[in-house]
């Protein structure tokens, strides 16, 4: 059953630590109130290893056998790569040696073969309360990992091993819920350290935020927040502008920082703005003691044509049959404004299933990722699988949600507190992304890791040709030059049709379980244009309009990329695609269109 009043129920808590006078103050989530449980000697069982299609989740929290260690419970984890080396992955998470006791202590394990197999040397410090891990990578490839202590503040650890082994670099300011990322742009504010907090657990009179400009050896005095968001997190733009986001209890909130990266400056953050994710934030519910996810921000730092643009997501309730839902919001212009909220998760509305655990990731390139846990499958709402969905056109369209983990009963397992953390992890690069979740394929609570890869590029064109032609001329020259070892490709004029020029291009896949199509394409016009794509249907026998696309009177990228492509595809994986080109007026425009790549999914 759902909590209507989620901020008072931990009032009680909240007086363990100063508050702020925020406009509602959250529930404290991590506080210490069972003792370090007495070790037993530990028994141990097989560790899981289970694949869904292409997709392989396997267990970290191992002993040094690569066994399951019975009885413990770990949860909460957070995952990052090293940018120079990508087989190097870490991932941390809150560690209970029992389910008997809610003490937890900051459990680490790190990979050294890009997830095949992990190592689990143990804790930060052996019976230190610790909880709400962090875990960056700068851009050198050091690893950095921020923990909250029962004191309510933080501090921080790094690793120049990929997270063999860590040391204690300082005190790091902070509280409850706090989050942290770290500037890996080239301007003046690369390798800058930005943290947000809670409003409670706080012990800075609500102030929630700080910098490092020196690795996290040491953090500034704490400032406010316009807002005083929490439940958020932080990322950086191509530029080194500080984004963060958060909900005040009732709205989300974007803030940003033009200035942070200047180390000689106070940061200033000169704007904010609500943003609709269609929904308040989740608390409880399935996840009695817990969030249902927190609100992700994450910015395209690719050169491609969505750079800069900012996003958001949370798994969040809105009011319908359905209690919680995955919703997006982007923007284009800085933050100024954001889109219409956009629910990523494809299946029938109304059903009384929860998306939860919601989080975002963009990869280098620009592509967007996104994983969260799903009842969809389970009438009975009592077990969640791990699913996912991407974005190659700015959030625009997303492909089909597909599940990526097997089914696990989210409800047992709990380590003497009701929930299974408050977050999963998303790490995406180009060529897919790193998961990091919790699951109980053993009958308890441990943390897993996944490997997502990004569609296959089967097709890119040899040679720079360009479809070009004047409307009076109905010319066009061919897009391709045949390529018969993977694909063959036969481009020719299909046609005048008033201020319509139209091309028909048939290629061959080397398999026909096609999930997605993309099509990458450089458009120019003298004028604004529209261009659409149409897919032959071969059950149907008929071309279906697959995408519009807008061509704004000069050199442009386009991005378009096509969900449930399957019924596109032949028997024999034939494919075939009718581009159009429509301007308006009587004066016949030149025009341009070249497909930079063409790409499936399966």
């Amino acid at each position: 059953m759902r909590r209507s009043s989620p901020w008072i129920v931990a009032l009680s808590c909240a007086a363990a630590a100063s508050v702020a006078s925020a406009q509602i103050r959250p529930p404290v989530l991590e506080f210490q109130s069972d003792p370090r449980p007495m070790l037993t000697p530990r028994s141990y069982s097989p560790a899981v290893h289970s694949w869904v299609g292409p997709v392989q989740s396997t267990q970290v929290n191992v002993d040094s056998l690569g066994r399951n260690i019975v009885g413990d419970a770990a949860n909460e984890p957070s995952i990052c790569v090293d940018p120079t080396n990508r087989q190097r992955i870490a991932i941390a998470w809150r560690q209970f040696d029992s389910v008997l006791s809610n003490f937890r202590q900051a459990g680490y394990a790190y990979s050294e073969n890009g997830g095949k197999t992990w190592t689990f040397p143990g804790v930060l410090e052996a019976g230190v309360f610790r909880s709400d891990p962090v875990l960056v990578a700068s851009p050198s490839g050091r690893f950095l990992y921020l923990s909250l202590k029962s004191s309510f503040f933080d501090d921080d650890w790094g690793s120049d091993d990929g997270g063999a082994a860590w040391v204690r670099e300082g005190d790091a300011t902070g509280g409850d819920k706090q989050w942290m990322t770290i500037d890996p742009t080239n301007g003046i504010g690369r390798g800058n350290l930005y943290q947000a907090w809670s409003t409670a657990g706080n012990n800075w009179g609500g102030r929630q935020f700080s910098r490092s400009t020196d690795g996290g050896y040491s953090w500034s005095n704490p400032i406010n927040i316009p807002h005083s968001p929490f439940w958020g997190t932080l990322d950086v733009g191509p530029s080194g502008q500080l984004y963060l986001c958060g909900t005040d209890g009732s709205q989300f909130w974007f803030v940003r920082s033009t200035n942070a990266r200047d180390k000689t400056q106070t940061p200033v953050f000169d704007l904010s703005t609500p943003v609709n994710l269609g929904g308040q934030i989740e608390y409880g519910g399935i996840n009695p003691d817990g969030l249902c996810g927190q609100a992700w921000i994450a910015t395209d730092r690719s050169t491609g044509p969505y750079s800069g643009n900012i996003y958001m997501l949370c798994s969040v309730h809105r009011g319908s049959n359905d209690p919680c839902d995955v919703m997006f919001s982007r923007s284009a212009d800085g933050g100024a404004t954001w889109s219409s909220p956009r629910r990523i998760n494809d299946d029938p509305a109304g059903r009384g299933a929860w998306h939860w655990f919601g989080a975002l990731s963009v990869a280098p390139d620009g592509r967007i990722d996104v994983a969260w846990y799903d009842t969809r499958n389970d009438p009975t709402h009592a077990s969640s699988a791990l699913t996912f969905s991407q974005s190659f056109d700015g959030g625009q369209t997303w492909s089909a949600n597909v599940q990526i983990s097997q089914p696990f009963h989210q409800g047992i397992g709990y380590p003497n507190q009701n929930k299974i953390g408050d977050y999963i992890g998303v790490a995406a690069d180009n060529d897919g992304s790193d998961v990091s979740y919790t699951a109980t394929f053993n009958g308890e609570e441990d943390v897993y890791f996944a490997r997502v890869a990004a569609p296959k590029v089967l097709m890119t064109p040899k040679s720079v040709a360009t479809l070009f032609g004047f409307y009076e001329a109905g010319v066009l020259s061919d897009l391709y030059a045949a390529d018969g070892r993977d694909y063959t490709v036969i481009s020719k004029a299909a046609g005048n049709l008033g201020q319509a020029a139209m091309v028909l291009t048939q290629f061959s896949l080397p398999r026909t379980d096609v999930d997605q199509l993309l099509v990458r394409m450089t458009a120019s016009s003298q004028v604004q244009a529209t261009g659409q794509i149409f897919l032959y249907d071969w059950a149907s026998a008929r071309f279906e309009s697959a995408k519009t696309l807008s061509m704004p009177g000069a050199m442009t990228k386009l991005d378009s990329m096509i969900s449930g492509a399957g019924k596109y595809v032949s028997p024999s994986g034939a494919v075939r695609m009718l581009m159009q080109v429509n301007t308006p007026g009587t004066n016949p425009p030149r025009f341009a269109l070249q497909v930079d790549q063409l790409s499936i999914g399966y």
